[in-house]
């Protein structure tokens, strides 16, 4: 059973998760807040992008801070809940014995600081925003070609070598300022200026195809629809339409099982009297 109801609102219904739990022993309850347990205030994705950290990730180095262009906060604490969830029905095969989760919005994002988490623990120093600059590696950012952007994600200096030999700029490699990821990191500002030079005068597709030859992780920025459509392009659409509903299944490729949705989204108060059955049942027990 999954809630997100103001603390003390079940009780009211007899629901209350604790009560439930007494009733059926194995029953695996989880409940999604806006802050950790000890606040009791409601919470909002922009609200909670911009308290946990995350704003101030995101953007370009000088101006305001950004929020993520989706609600990240809402989407990966309900990913993070249903993690859970299923660890702890494995636990519930294991001993036989259900139990309580609690996962909030503001934990969720800290969780999804990853490696600039990691890097403020281990040197105390305050992240920064790089825009679409990453903070350890170089060139690892967008550059303009003659037809739109460009992402270039340089994780080594062997892939470096690559791209130098890529743009007819070999010695780029062999040069002391960017022979290293230290050392291009350093010097990011003049590495993106010289990059951009060259990229400047080709289409993208161009580049990525030769980019590609040579190795370098590299690809277009494109828009909603043209993801879609490049997705289309390819076997196992994720896109069914049932009665009518377009919708976008979860990114599951299963061996054996179908991942698509078999339901559409439900009607308003489609399953109002199921519910209020339901409910029911669970007040007068079994």
């Amino acid at each position: 059973m999954v809630e997100n109801f103001k603390p003390g609102s079940l009780a009211r219904y007899g629901l209350d998760l604790e009560a439930l739990r007494r009733q059926n022993p194995r029953l695996v309850t989880a409940t999604l807040r806006g802050y950790p347990q000890g606040d009791d205030r409601p919470g909002y994705d922009f609200v909670m992008q911009a308290g946990a950290g995350i704003m101030s990730l995101t953007g370009p180095p000088e101006g305001p801070p950004y929020k993520v262009g989706i609600a990240i906060a809402d989407i990966t604490a309900g990913l993070f809940l249903l993690s859970g969830i299923l660890s702890a029905l494995v636990h519930r095969e294991r001993t036989g014995q259900g139990q309580h989760l609690n996962v909030s919005l503001f934990d969720a994002q800290m969780a999804w600081w990853a490696n600039v988490g990691l890097a403020h623990l281990v040197t105390g120093q305050d992240p920064k925003r790089w825009g679409n600059a990453h903070p350890q590696l170089s060139p690892y950012e967008l550059f303009e070609a003659s037809d739109g952007y460009l992402a270039i994600a340089v994780g080594n200096d062997r892939q470096f070598q690559f791209l130098a030999t890529a743009l007819e700029h070999p010695m780029w490699a062999k040069d002391i300022r960017y022979r290293t990821n230290p050392d291009r990191v350093k010097n990011r500002g003049r590495l993106h200026q010289i990059i951009q030079d060259v990229i400047q005068h080709r289409r993208v597709s161009d580049w990525v195809a030769v980019l590609e030859d040579y190795g370098v992780p590299a690809g277009p920025v494109r828009t909603v629809p043209e993801a879609l459509a490049w997705r289309e392009s390819l076997p196992h659409s994720p896109i069914s339409v049932l009665e009518g509903i377009p919708q976008i299944a979860l990114p599951w490729d299963f061996s054996d099982t179908q991942s698509l949705p078999r339901t559409r989204p439900p009607q308003l108060g489609e399953h109002t009297e199921e519910v209020w059955m339901l409910y029911h049942s669970l007040r007068e027990g079994p």
